[in-house]
């Protein structure tokens, strides 16, 4: 029986100088998967580790799309007979045009004429390129100074047009539509292939599109009290980004209850436009300028808690900020109700980093000591056991303990999401705090160091 792949050669391909991957730590251990493997089938991995590709994949190639864009220094290049340019996404030859695209890093790479529709444009899957040759491309640049907004038309895909409108239009409507992208595409392929040299209806064709388009505008844009409506932009994008049976899902959820997003479909659309729609309806409250929140193309909220002229910032996964407003009838949250969140703020590495630096000079400006016990000799799994906790030297003598999940997650959170007149009584924290002697906690290490040993030598 094959082994089924959770990561293709392609996406490999795709995802291995993604922005995302290279620039979050949590996804070094993929990011070296996709080093040493040029795909990655379920018996490259644990169990637990096929089923968080499963789950994220998605995501992470929608970023990276998103993070790609053609390199307006260079044009598409015809190619000729006898050379040799294989596509960086699928490794196939190219046969007809190459195109470049830039990454965030600015780096260059070479692709063809079907992986660029993935790129091409965040709204519509682009369709095929309208000019074949050279000769072709002039006779269009020409028709494009004249109609502009018809060459636009023209480059839509058919199928992506449908999803985005087949949500709000009757399917009478839908193919009228349908049929003036063909029309307008027909007319554009006749004049630059040299086989007519009219232009038909193109102006008449383009007004028509554009007033179902406005129509559309105005139809998500009607209510924005309550963002219910989906935005049918959505279901585009997720099949440029090869997620074609879960728009299937999200529409066939959606389109039996007239266009309304329930509350399940929402907390799965990390949708930049969607969420900050959301947002805009959240953040009518009087503690914004203490608390801003941002939606990030990752699909997340951004928050930053503001205490004492210091900046925190959080990340908060979409699917409890929706909940927590309450969506679809979204009620605007309040500083109060963003204490309720806490559980699902995760603070970015630097603001770990700062939350306990923070902690430290609040121990140390109350007069507390931190005792650092020697950990060399541990191995890296007991290492971590100890270095995971701060020994913080009582009045009494004896060692409080405090583990950095506690700091991060409970300590410091509830005091920088306090008001500013609220100090932190880091004298009751060391009293109540667990307790441990230094010969107490010197032993427990040495006997570590003995079992660490012990099976070193087995091994």
């Amino acid at each position: 029986m094959m082994t089924k792949l959770l990561i293709t050669n392609y996406e490999r391909n795709v995802l291995i100088n993604s922005y995302l991957l290279k620039n979050t730590p949590e996804l070094d251990d993929i990011r070296r998967l996709l080093v040493h493997n040029k795909h990655i089938s379920e018996n490259d991995v644990s169990t637990e580790m096929a089923r968080r590709i499963k789950k994220h994949k998605a995501d992470w190639l929608r970023v990276t799309y998103l993070d790609l864009t053609k390199d307006k220094s260079r044009s598409s290049y015809y190619v000729k007979n006898g050379e040799k340019f294989t596509c960086y996404f699928c490794n196939k030859p190219l046969t007809s045009k190459a195109y470049f695209v830039t990454d965030k890093d600015d780096k260059v790479f070479q692709v063809g004429s079907e992986c660029v529709k993935k790129i091409a444009n965040p709204e519509f899957m682009i369709n095929s390129q309208l000019a074949k040759n050279s000769r072709e491309q002039k006779r269009l640049e020409k028709l494009q100074a004249n109609y502009p907004e018809a060459i636009e038309v023209a480059k839509y895909n058919v199928l992506a047009i449908r999803y985005m409108f087949k949500l709000v239009l009757s399917k009478k409507e839908l193919d009228k539509l349908q049929n003036i992208v063909k029309k307008c595409h027909n007319i554009v392929r006749r004049y630059i292939s040299g086989k007519g040299s009219g232009t038909g209806d193109l102006s008449l064709y383009t007004k028509e599109f554009n007033r179902y388009k406005n129509w559309l505008m105005n139809y998500h844009t009607d209510n924005l009290d309550t963002p219910s409506r989906f935005p049918t932009s959505i279901l585009t994008n997720m099949i440029i980004t090869g997620q074609k049976d879960e728009a299937n899902k999200i529409y066939d959820n959606v389109s039996k209850s007239d266009g309304i997003i329930t509350n399940d479909i929402a907390i799965k659309i990390k949708n930049e436009e969607f969420l900050n729609w959301c947002l805009s309806n959240m953040l009518r409250f009087d503690g914004y300028e203490k608390h801003k929140i941002t939606v990030s193309k990752f699909g997340e909220f951004n928050m930053v808690v503001g205490k004492r002229r210091n900046n925190y910032w959080y990340k908060v996964d979409s699917s409890i900020m929706l909940r927590m407003a309450n969506y679809p009838k979204i009620k605007p949250l309040s500083v109060e109700r963003l204490s309720l969140l806490k559980d699902g703020m995760i603070p970015t590495p630097e603001t770990r980093k700062k939350l306990i630096a923070d902690f430290i000079l609040l121990l140390n400006n109350n007069k507390f000591h931190i005792y650092h016990p020697n950990l060399k000799r541990l191995s890296d799994r007991n290492y971590r056991k100890y270095s995971n906790n701060i020994y913080v030297y009582s009045n009494k003598g004896d060692l409080a303990i405090f583990s950095i999940d506690d700091i991060l997650n409970k300590i410091m959170l509830d005091y920088i999401t306090t008001p500013n007149s609220v100090k932190l009584n880091i004298h009751n924290l060391v009293d109540n705090a667990n307790k441990i002697t230094v010969k107490e906690l010197t032993q427990q290490i040495e006997k570590d160091i003995q079992i660490d040993q012990s099976i070193k030598e087995l091994f």
